[in-house]
Formats: structure tokens, sequence, C-alpha cells
């Protein structure tokens, strides 16, 4: 607690008094993380130089000069501003179903003097697509951990509506040949349910553990569409996965 305190007083200062801890220099990036740049797990985080380490590290390996990504679940943009800043003459589009995120992500971006395409909604594959044009979001105080499933034991903020984004047609209207995604679970329906046609390289962070029957079957159907692991992170959290061009 006491290194916590530390590493605050510090984020302040340099922000130049009590105002927010921003911006903040990660990865060879700049951030201004807007209301959530004083978070305690945030500051500890960034300035323990973790925050998003694999994600960024993997999407900085996988992207490539001219690919055209599509990231789905772009947190605070740092995963995204990586993304951009590789692409070098592609595209980054980045769906993100927190409308508070949108402005910090284009923020973000422009810091860094790069652009993305950036989409409000949550994707789904065209086989489970809701009946509806917009689904359930539930917003927790710090945007981790908000989903599309009700959180049983922590504190909603509100729940909100956003647009239904059918995955398959953002492929097609992109031209995506990279996916990213962090968007807390719902990425076992789309990696088993959804059509990868055109996809080169897949960088996952899943929410299940190794040993999930449901990760399990999705990992299978990615291996029957020729993707293998490229990495791993330590805990198997983070995967990045790819096949032949």
């Amino acid at each position: 607690m006491h290194l916590l305190r530390r590493c605050l007083s510090l984020y302040r200062s340099l922000a130049g008094g009590g105002g927010r801890a921003s911006p903040v220099r990660l990865y060879g990036c700049d951030f201004d993380f807007g209301e959530f740049g004083d978070n305690p797990a945030i500051v500890r985080q960034t300035s323990l130089h973790t925050y998003e380490q694999r994600e960024a590290r993997f999407a900085r390996r996988a992207v490539r000069p001219g690919d055209r990504v599509l990231e789905l679940g772009g947190g605070l943009g740092v995963v995204s501003t990586i993304a951009a800043k590789s692409v070098d003459g592609g595209t980054l589009t980045v769906v993100e179903a927190d409308g508070r995120l949108l402005p910090i992500i284009e923020g973000n971006l422009k810091l860094n003097g790069v652009t993305a395409t950036l989409l409000h909604g949550a994707a789904f594959a065209r086989d489970r697509l809701p009946e509806t044009a917009e689904v359930d979001f539930f917003l927790l105080p710090l945007f981790t951990g908000s989903s599309l499933t009700e959180p049983k034991a922590r504190k909603i903020l509100r729940k909100v509506s956003v647009p239904v984004l059918c995955l398959e047609d953002l492929l097609a209207q992109y031209d995506i040949n990279v996916l990213l995604m962090d968007i807390e679970g719902a990425e076992l329906d789309l990696l088993t349910w959804g059509a990868l046609t055109g996809i080169r390289d897949i960088v996952c962070e899943f929410h299940q553990p190794l040993d999930d029957d449901r990760r399990r079957r999705a990992m299978e159907r990615l291996a029957e569409m020729g993707f293998a692991n490229q990495t791993t992170s330590g805990k198997g959290q983070v995967v990045w996965m790819g096949r032949s061009d």
C-alpha cells in the first residue's frame, strides 16, 4: 500500500500537482487515461509497466505493415495505439462497447499521431446474432470487467444498451486479416462460431482457465482452421495464434 501511494504521488507530481495523472509513457507511446488515470490499479500497473504488456507485445509482433486489423475491446487505447503504429499503411478498426472509453481511445491515437476507425457496439458471430438491434451491456465503476453478462459478485454502475455488430460483416467491410480481442469472456462465442475467413493472426486474451471445456473446444476449432500457437503468456491468458497466408 505504501508503494502504491508513492506511485500515485509520483504520477500526480509529474502531472503538475494534484491533477490527473497523465499523460504517461508506455511501450514507446504516450497515453492519457482520462477519468481512469488516477485509479489505483491503473496507477500501479502503468508505474510497473505491466498494464496490457503482454497484449501490446504480442500485437506488435503479430501486426505487419499494410495489415488490416480489427480490435474488439479497445479499452484505454494502449493496444489500439500499438497496432495503429504497426500497420504503417494498413488500417485499424476498433470496436468498443463501453462508450466512456471511445473518447479516451481517440485521444490516445491522436496523441501518438495515428488514426483508426472507432465503432461503438458489441460484435457477435452471424450464427449467434441476437434478434434485437441492441443488447444490454453492464458497466462497472472501473471499465475492466464491464461485459454483456451481468456480474454476480461485483457492483454494477449501470446497465446500458449498445448496438449489435456482426463479426463477419466487419471482417468483410474492412478486409480484416488480423484480429485482436479482449472482450471479457465473449471471445469464446466468436472463436467457436465465427467465420474467420481471411484472418492470418489472432491475439486474444482469454478469461477462462486452460482446462475450461468451452475454451478447449474453441481452440480445437481454431486448430481445424489451421491456426497454431505462435506464443502464449506464462499462465496462458494471452495467446497469439497464426496460420499461413
